[in-house]
């Protein structure tokens, strides 16, 4: 049996090709964001952003994606090599599109168990632990990414550990060995590092203040997450506050009035000088437009300009605020950003109690990384950014999908009178002023659960995926 860890082995294969596209004798290459494919002299490109599902059985490595299924066999004694190589290349691009880099602190094989608002589903996984998160890589769209700062709690229960989380998803992970100590260990490590960046951010956020106080301030902190402003310590809001720059400034004072300001939440993040997520390319060109003059609103003079210098070039901060609208319909974000203005107001709606939707808005602003495209985007655009970097990271994060659906449009600021009227009208039912149409609702794919083992599995399959029972 050849050796599956000699790095200095070929990595083009040979083998038997049959898709709708290409059949016959073909040559395959798994590259950094597609598998590469050559039979009679026709190239195909298989993007890692297409595969929906990806296993091994019966002598052939079968994936089935956006554009069918393709099935590789022949391969003699390469078949092992060639299914590793196109799983670890498939892993890492899912890896890199969740905005995860580097090495993790731990990684392991196990068998997991995940339940989230699409169902259940479970199968043989790479586990890797980052500072941030936990990633589940199962060969299929079921990948998750994990925020530690939305972990709920960890327990050992004879050799597996189950894992709740504050957002609704349950992870239990078994058959990963007989010590889940190193796991364990791990994850405690992670949520160490994540409490004690939460004490940085704040003591950047508010250097005059004592340690004790900082403590204190940390019960009501979230990292990254909005939360009600009711439940925000003066203190903390003060400093928020007078750390606004560009619009938010100017519409913060009147977000109060404009809406239920009793359910106004805030949140903000630090972020590394080189990971700040905002651009110019990053934005749509209807984010592009000029942003109000600080000279066009009065309030600013009444204390609601930022400190002049208060920023820190080292840590830059992310603040956005939600308010939802009188009849809890509509919810408004107000983004105050590091590098630019923000030129829009986004919109959505709400699609239940502001309580539900303030936790779905953190889960997924958290999972993108601060990354206003994907809430805007449509599936067209993502799929252009990155090499499908942007589909595969929305395409494995369920509720992400659920509040690009909830989307409704954008204001365009122009001037702060104007945008006040404008959103007084949005949060009244009218949506003419919306600057662009809601990104398309999302039809989730037909659910289907093995009769035998009782996993999901994909509705084209013709065996389970999990226990191999004939469909």
């Amino acid at each position: 049996m050849p050796d599956l860890n000699d790095e200095s082995r070929s990595r083009t294969y040979t083998g038997h090709l049959n898709s709708a596209p290409l059949t016959g004798r073909a040559e395959f290459f798994a590259a950094e964001d597609a598998l590469e494919i050559n039979a009679g002299g026709q190239t195909v490109r298989l993007p890692y952003s297409s595969v929906q599902t990806l296993s091994h059985e019966n002598f052939t490595v079968r994936t089935e994606t956006d554009d069918g299924v393709f099935e590789f066999s022949r391969l003699g004694a390469e078949e092992d090599w060639f299914y590793d190589e196109f799983l670890k290349a498939l892993n890492n691009m899912v890896q890199t599109s969740f905005f995860e880099t580097g090495a993790p602190l731990l990684e392991i094989e196990a068998r997991c168990l995940l339940t989230d608002e699409t169902g259940q589903s479970g199968g043989r996984a790479v586990v890797r632990v980052f500072d941030e998160s936990l990633l589940v890589l199962t060969p299929d769209r079921n990948a998750r990414r994990l925020p530690l700062v939305f972990l709920k709690t960890i327990q050992n229960e004879s050799y597996s550990v189950r894992i709740t989380f504050n957002s609704g998803e349950n992870l239990t992970l078994f058959e990963a060995g007989f010590d889940l100590t190193p796991l364990l260990d791990t994850v405690d490590l992670a949520l160490n590092r994540l409490a004690k960046k939460r004490v940085t951010d704040l003591k950047t956020l508010l250097p005059s203040l004592a340690s004790s106080e900082i403590a204190r301030l940390t019960s009501a902190y979230r990292m990254n997450t909005a939360i009600p402003i009711s439940g925000i310590p003066a203190t903390l809001e003060e400093a928020m506050r007078s750390r606004f720059t560009g619009n938010l400034a100017v519409t913060y004072p009147r977000l109060k009035t404009l809406g239920d300001g009793t359910r106004l939440a805030l949140g903000f993040a630090a972020v590394a000088e080189g990971e700040i997520p905002y651009s110019e390319t990053s934005a749509s060109e209807g984010d592009k437009a000029s942003a109000f003059s600080d000279s066009a609103d009065p309030e600013l003079s009444a204390g609601s300009s930022p400190a002049a210098g208060s920023s820190d070039a080292s840590s830059p901060f992310i603040f956005w605020a939600v308010l939802p609208s009188e009849d809890h319909k509509y919810a408004a974000l107000e983004l105050c950003l590091p590098e630019e203005a923000a030129a829009a107001t986004y919109i959505f709606r709400t699609g239940g109690t502001v309580e539900d939707f303030i936790l779905l808005f953190n889960r997924d602003f958290e999972a993108c990384r601060f990354r206003r495209e994907f809430l805007t985007f449509t599936d067209a655009e993502l799929l252009e950014k990155a090499s499908g970097a942007y589909k595969i990271l929305v395409d494995r994060t369920p509720s992400l999908q659920r509040l690009r659906s909830l989307s409704a449009g954008r204001i365009i600021h122009s001037s702060p009178d104007t945008w006040e009227q404008k959103l007084r009208k949005v949060f009244a039912g009218n949506s003419e002023d919306l600057t662009r149409a809601a990104v398309s609702p999302v039809t989730p794919a037909p659910t289907r659960f093995c009769p035998s083992c009782g996993c999901r599995i994909s509705s084209s399959v013709r065996f389970c995926t999990e226990c191999g029972k004939k469909l």
